[in-house]
């Protein structure tokens, strides 16, 4: 978040005596003791309040329910605005989390507290506080996060053998390892590299067609551990109109498959796509 220094109008200068309802961001003014002394509408609906309840909340209001990312509490010596009071330093890029008593939601901020100086003094006299609304993004993340665990936990425990490949060919994740491949974890390898020799030629030809087509690529390979036969769906992966890479399912079709003469220490073998 940019200094409110940086451009524009500045309520921490000992010239200003306008309001801070000009500034595009949410903020308040403290004097010397940390008292309030100003807020803008911005600020008033992060935290909640009225104008008179959070002027005539004091450092106490201000810092009313004020968590860490922890949770821990903020302690008043803590806080960005005191802090910036006490050293005379800018403090900068603080995370806070805030109660919104109307909306009854934690609110996180980034705080950013600015100190200023009367003409040849060494002490501020006042510090300009600004907020920034990061509750949107962490809500974002969470969510991600909580997405991608619920998909985590059905390819670790799904049948299928299934890796990720980026469009080098290189492996992002794997949630089984095949009988008979040379790697446990072969995270940022090259996926060929798992394979022996007989299995390279059916597995690069069915990714360079999803390179070129965009569409699903059929192979069956035999393992040379436990002589298992395997069907493996090579399909893209996209992000928007951008290939970003490709998974391959890999299902044990052993019971259903009759033996075939084997290629090397593998048996291997190419057939069309299925229809889309």
């Amino acid at each position: 978040m940019s200094s409110p220094e940086a451009s524009g109008p500045n309520p921490a200068s000992p010239s200003w005596s306008g309001s801070l309802d000009v500034l595009p961001q949410a903020a308040f003014l403290l004097d010397a003791a940390g008292d309030l002394l100003d807020s803008n509408p911005a600020c008033l609906e992060l935290y909640g309040l009225s104008r008179q309840e959070f002027l005539g909340g004091g450092p106490v209001g201000i810092q009313a329910d004020l968590v860490r990312e922890d949770g821990s509490p903020y302690s008043q010596e803590d806080f960005p605005g005191t802090l910036a009071l006490r050293t005379g330093h800018r403090v900068m890029g603080q995370v806070a989390g805030i109660w919104n008593p109307t909306t009854q939601q934690r609110v996180w901020l980034e705080v950013n507290a600015v100190p200023a100086f009367q003409p040849g003094e060494t002490r501020p006299y006042r510090a300009l506080v600004t907020l920034q609304d990061q509750t949107p993004q962490r809500q974002a993340a969470a969510e991600l996060s909580c997405s991608e665990g619920r998909l985590r936990a059905l390819t670790d425990n799904a049948p299928d053998h299934i890796l990720q490949l980026d469009t080098l060919g290189r492996i992002q994740y794997v949630n089984h390892v095949l009988p008979g491949h040379r790697f446990a974890n072969g995270v940022g390898q090259d996926w060929l590299d798992w394979m022996p020799e007989p299995f390279q030629a059916p597995a690069r030809a069915a990714f360079e067609r999803v390179l070129l087509t965009r569409k699903r690529a059929d192979y069956e390979v035999q393992s040379p551990g436990d002589l298992r036969w395997y069907h493996c769906r090579l399909s893209p992966a996209t992000e928007g109109e951008t290939l970003a890479g490709m998974v391959l399912y890999s299902t044990d079709i052993t019971r259903r498959r009759k033996p075939r003469r084997p290629c090397g220490t593998w048996s291997c073998g190419m057939r069309p796509s299925s229809p889309t």
